[in-house]
């Protein structure tokens, strides 16, 4: 059973270490020892939202806030 998940580098101590051009939202360091298969296809599916589009849905939703506070007022 892999260590790491696919392009992650085990450096020891349990501890895997993402790629260079790694983009999610998860923390780049991450020890997985603890996970079973569909954990670690669960954390992984998590992962996977880049923070560009974490950002996009962010700005969305501060652009929902401030309608909804213009029909407050």
């Amino acid at each position: 059973m892999a260590k790491c998940p696919f392009r992650w580098t085990h450096v020891g101590n349990n501890l895997c270490i993402a790629p260079e051009d790694y983009d999610g939202k998860c923390s780049p360091a991450m020890d997985f020892s603890n996970y079973d298969y569909e954990m670690r296809i669960r954390r992984a599916s998590e992962c996977i939202m880049k923070k560009t589009e974490k950002r996009l849905e962010m700005d969305e939703m501060e652009k929902n806030d401030k309608k909804d506070k213009q029909k407050l007022l």
